[in-house]
């Protein structure tokens, strides 16, 4: 064999190694990019799922619902051009289809919520935000038109708004039944606050009730705030009388 054979088997092994190597980095990088894909449309479809079944129902529309049910269908079916077999992603699949073919008739069945305390509040307006977030980020992929984006995303920012003005109304209820004028006045005072700040109509008649709640708690302050002055001057006196007696008692004795 003569030393150009040589070279050439060796050079030949040389470039069939390389495109071996080649070869198994290019399925490796396909393996990756479809794994990678695969988490990103489940962890999507978790968090639309989540939103979707969380929100209290005095919170949603039909139309948002159905919205949400339309998005996680395509996280679904993306999920499942990845990995047909998965069973739990093809039940998910055809419950959505069910939902959607109800269409206006779907009956919302996720359960209210009563915002009693301010971490409740809180809890929901994230995810009201949440809502909001991953409807823009999807309209601005184009899984969802931009018209029927502007109508959620007002109703969204309308419930934010009677989150706090609902807070704020019962807070004051509950501190005012329990003769604390004081923080109901605050409660109130935040809620006409937030009133001043909106242009919408429908907040227009709700300015008035609250500034009378504000003036009745106010009110109230302003008595309990002369009932402790007098009662501090009623024991003020007391005290003074005490000391003369004493002072008296002592003058006497000596």
């Amino acid at each position: 064999m003569s030393s150009a054979t040589i070279i050439v088997l060796i050079l030949g092994g040389i470039v069939a190694l390389l495109i071996v190597g080649y070869l198994n980095n290019a399925v490796e990088k396909t393996k990756l990019d479809k794994a990678r894909k695969k988490a990103e449309l489940t962890e999507r479809q978790q968090r639309i799922e989540a939103l979707s079944e969380a929100l209290p129902r005095q919170l949603l529309t039909v139309a948002i619902k159905q919205l949400l049910h339309k998005l996680e269908l395509h996280f679904v079916e993306g999920v499942l051009a990845n990995d047909a077999q998965n069973k739990k992603m093809q039940g998910r699949a055809l419950l959505l289809k069910e939902r959607l073919e109800l269409g206006e008739q779907y009956a919302i069945g996720n359960p209210e919520t009563n915002t009693q305390t301010e971490e409740q509040v809180k809890e929901v307006r994230f995810q009201l935000e949440s809502l909001q977030t991953q409807l823009t980020r999807a309209a601005e992929e184009r899984l969802i038109p931009v018209a029927q984006l502007k109508p959620a995303v007002a109703h969204i920012q309308l419930q934010l708004i009677n989150l706090y003005l609902d807070y704020f109304r019962a807070s004051g209820q509950r501190f005012m039944q329990q003769g604390q004028p004081r923080q109901a006045r605050l409660a109130y005072e935040r809620a006409v606050k937030l009133l001043k700040r909106q242009t919408a109509p429908q907040f227009a008649q709700q300015l008035p009730q609250f500034e009378q709640l504000l003036d009745k708690a106010s009110k109230l302050v302003l008595e309990q705030t002369q009932n402790t002055a007098t009662r501090g001057n009623e024991l003020s006196g007391a005290v003074e009388s005490e000391q003369t007696d004493e002072w008296k008692k002592k003058q006497l004795y000596d």
